[in-house]
C-alpha cells in the first residue's frame, strides 16, 4: 500500500506522518515540491491591481509565505537546495531569490517578488550562482534562524 502525503488544515504536510513513513514518500515529497515551487514562482508573477493595492500586497505576502515554509519544510526532509529561498541584503530589506535547479557546481536561482521587491543586480546578471556560495547562504540562514527562531 502506498502513502500519500497528508495535508492538514494550514496546509502544510502533517510531521508526524512524514516520521513514521519515511523513504516511501520522498517521490511524492519531490513532486509536492516542484508543485509548491512552480505555484510561489506563479503568485510573484502577479501583479497587484492598484485598487486596495495594500490589501493585495498583504494577501499575496500572506501567500508567498504559507508557501516558503512549505517548500522550506519539504526542502528540509529532502535534504536539498531546490526550493530553498537565500536573501542578499538590499536598501531596507531583502532581495529574495529562490533555488529552481542545482548541478555539480552550479544552482539557478530565480526571484522572488516579495514586499517592497527588492532585486540585486549581481544575480539577476547572472543567475547561475556557486553551489558551494549558496549551500554558505542557506546554511547561514539555518543558524541564523535556529539562534533567533
Amino acid at each position: 500500500m502506498k502513502s500519500k502525503l497528508i495535508i492538514v488544515p494550514g496546509g502544510l504536510p502533517d510531521r508526524d506522518r512524514l516520521k513514521k513513513t519515511g523513504a516511501e514518500l520522498i517521490p511524492v515529497m519531490e513532486q509536492r515540491l516542484t508543485e509548491k515551487m512552480n505555484e510561489l514562482l506563479k503568485v510573484s508573477s502577479q501583479e497587484i491591481p492598484r485598487k486596495d493595492y495594500f490589501k493585495g500586497m498583504t494577501a499575496k505576502m500572506k501567500l508567498q509565505d504559507a508557501l516558503m515554509d512549505e517548500i522550506k519544510f519539504l526542502a528540509k526532509k529532502l535534504k536539498t537546495l531546490r526550493g530553498r529561498i537565500i536573501q542578499f541584503p538590499r536598501g531596507d530589506g531583502y532581495a529574495l531569490y529562490m533555488v529552481v535547479k542545482t548541478g555539480r557546481r552550479t544552482a539557478r536561482v530565480e526571484w522572488i517578488d516579495y514586499c517592497d521587491a527588492w532585486r540585486d543586480e549581481r544575480v539577476d546578471r547572472n543567475p547561475e550562482l556557486p553551489l558551494d556560495y549558496v549551500a554558505q547562504k542557506v546554511n547561514g540562514q539555518d543558524a541564523l534562524a535556529k539562534i533567533f527562531g
